[in-house]
């Protein structure tokens, strides 16, 4: 008789956590407050183990509740399965999504400072061109002088 009252109280703990869900879907703030105090702190620690930054997994799950809030659809939320199932999933596609987003910014980084690498090795190259350039002009403008200085020694010598 005890074991059926605790599988009675636990299926029906269950299923007024999933009328949370339904409720906070079709816009009960009430419910959806209740989601947020029972759930938070489980998906934040949930989402830490992936991004390994705290307040970032705060902000994630923060979004998980807006999505629930402002567009359940997108994200599929299976009412058959438990509230928990659900927000644990949409957590995971944000995190995944996250660390997408995240993995390509690195990428284009990466690529921006090869980028810069090249071009500033390449304006160091034409600086270094430039200097020889000016270089060998001004020597060869000394080598005219000198050569001129030359000639009108012989000139005036012969």
């Amino acid at each position: 008789m005890f074991k059926k009252l605790i599988y009675f109280f636990c299926r029906s703990y269950k299923i007024s956590r999933n009328n949370l869900l339904k409720k906070s879907v079709k816009g009960d703030e009430n419910a959806l407050r209740q989601l947020v105090y029972k759930y938070h702190d489980e998906l934040v620690r949930y989402a830490v183990d992936y991004v390994k930054s705290r307040s970032l997994s705060e902000k994630i799950v923060e979004q998980v509740f807006a999505e629930v809030w402002n567009n359940p659809h997108k994200h599929q939320v299976d009412f058959d399965a438990s509230a928990s199932d659900n927000l644990h999933k949409i957590t995971c596609r944000l995190v995944f999504d996250y660390l997408q987003k995240t993995a390509s910014d690195l990428k284009l980084k990466r690529e921006i400072w090869k980028s810069l690498l090249q071009t500033s090795i390449s304006i160091e190259d034409e600086k270094i061109r430039a200097e020889v350039l000016n270089f060998t002009l001004k020597s060869l403008d000394n080598l005219s002088l000198q050569k001129e200085l030359i000639q009108s020694k012989i000139n005036s010598i012969s």
